[in-house]
């Protein structure tokens, strides 16, 4: 794991040696490229994967779990506050004895999920992701979520 961020990312691939680098906006940073994304050299890489295997693209991608997840949710929340605001969900969190990380804002796991609740690095927002086993439980967890940002933010305005 790594903080959101080209730069982090970036910073956690020429640490683990690793080959590529990737974030939920769907940026993939390859190491033999300096760590630039590059959308034409990912398709001539998966193209390059195509050919050497022997296998169909639906073949290779059947093998990969895939989770429901939501797109990046945007809470407005001034600047003075966010780190605030995230450091008290942490709290309770913690307190209800999920497992969390402080790596970028706030990561808790579910048995069936996480939650990632952050301060926004540029402007005066909090955002939050999450991923679930099924969309039923994924709509538990975002509601949830939502739930302490809103409240938190309101009690400390």
């Amino acid at each position: 794991e790594s903080r959101v961020g080209r730069a982090y990312i970036l910073r956690e691939v020429r640490r683990l040696g690793a080959v590529i680098g990737g974030e939920k906006s769907n940026h993939l940073y390859f190491s033999e490229l300096w760590g630039f994304d590059d959308a034409v050299y990912a398709t001539l890489k998966m193209l390059e994967i195509l050919s050497k295997t022997g296998k169909k693209l639906s073949e290779i991608v059947e093998n990969i779990p895939v989770y429901p997840s939501t797109p990046i949710m945007v809470f407005d929340c001034p600047d003075e506050i966010k780190k605030i605001v995230v450091d008290r969900i942490a709290e309770r969190l913690s307190s209800e004895g999920l497992e969390i990380s402080r790596l970028d804002g706030v990561k808790a796991y579910f048995k069936d999920g996480w939650i990632l609740i952050r301060p926004s690095n540029t402007m005066p927002q909090i955002k939050m992701s999450a991923e679930a086993v099924t969309e039923k439980r994924l709509k538990e967890i975002v509601e949830y979520g939502k739930r302490l940002i809103v409240e938190t933010v309101k009690s400390l305005e």
